[in-house]
């Protein structure tokens, strides 16, 4: 299940909420903080933990 992350266009609030494919056909969710429809953003994906890293050799910073 991904993590997505949503803005509030009212009160500014920063959500990260996980959600199902479905849910997602549903449309966004509501803002915990004031109700408002919250905005999705864009955001980079997480490591997928291939090619190097931390404790394998592979990462210029070890």
């Amino acid at each position: 299940m991904p993590i997505r992350e949503y803005k509030c266009p009212r009160c500014g609030a920063s959500v990260e909420l996980l959600r199902w494919p479905s849910e997602e056909r549903e449309g966004d969710p509501p803002c915990p903080h004031c109700g408002e429809t919250l905005h999705r953003q864009i955001s980079a994906p997480a490591p997928s933990g291939q090619g190097g890293g931390c404790g394998t050799g592979g990462s210029p910073f070890t």
